[in-house]
């Protein structure tokens, strides 16, 4: 488990407890509440990883994203960006 510190159309910069190489394919589980609860796996690769104090910053691509993931995602980006 992690914790999601940014995330963009195509990807994430995330905190893990544990290293992953890089090119590492992972696939993800998300799940927005103010959207229904629902959850989709998406599939995705690690571009970068880097330890900072006792954790790792890890920037993740997406590579597979179901269509409806997307707009779900979509969506929460753009309603983020409005509030700003």
């Amino acid at each position: 488990s992690g914790q999601i510190l940014d995330i963009g159309y195509n990807g994430l910069l995330s905190i893990l407890p544990e290293q992953l190489e890089v090119f590492t394919e992972i696939k993800l589980t998300f799940a927005l509440p103010m959207f229904g609860g629902e959850t989709s796996d998406i599939y995705a690769k690690v571009l970068r990883t880097k330890k900072q104090n006792d954790e790792y910053l890890t920037n993740i691509e997406f590579t597979s994203v179901h269509i409806y993931a997307k707009k779900i995602i979509k969506l929460f980006i753009d309603r983020m960006i409005q509030r700003i």
